[in-house]
């Protein structure tokens, strides 16, 4: 079941960024992402500005994947969840990807 993102977001202008402990302590060091990035690009998507994010796909109706393109070879993955009860847009992961590296990646492994 597909959850539009800009219908989803219109009602969560007021909700708090919760950065989840182990994205802030382990990924932001190990994928080299910095947290005000994060914060700008989440804080954009509340005020309905899509113009840095690439893509998004929903896996629930709380559960969104996110794209947002960083440089022209990398690109930023965010997991979100969204909950109404708490007010709250958690981020659950974030990821680094190099697009050079996962197209070769892409090519090579889906012979």
């Amino acid at each position: 079941m597909a959850v539009d993102l800009k219908k989803r977001l219109s009602s969560c202008s007021d909700y708090e960024l919760d950065i989840r402990l182990h994205v802030l302590h382990f990924r932001l060091l190990t994928e080299q992402i910095n947290e005000e990035d994060i914060r700008e690009n989440l804080g954009n998507l509340k005020k309905l500005d899509f113009k840095k994010l690439s893509y998004y796909k929903s896996t629930d109706r709380h559960k969104f994947i996110l794209y947002f393109q960083h440089t022209r070879n990398i690109i930023h993955k965010y997991v979100i969840d969204i909950r109404d009860s708490e007010k709250k847009i958690r981020v659950i992961s974030v990821h680094k990807i190099h697009a050079d590296s996962q197209r070769k990646f892409d090519k090579y492994a889906h012979r």
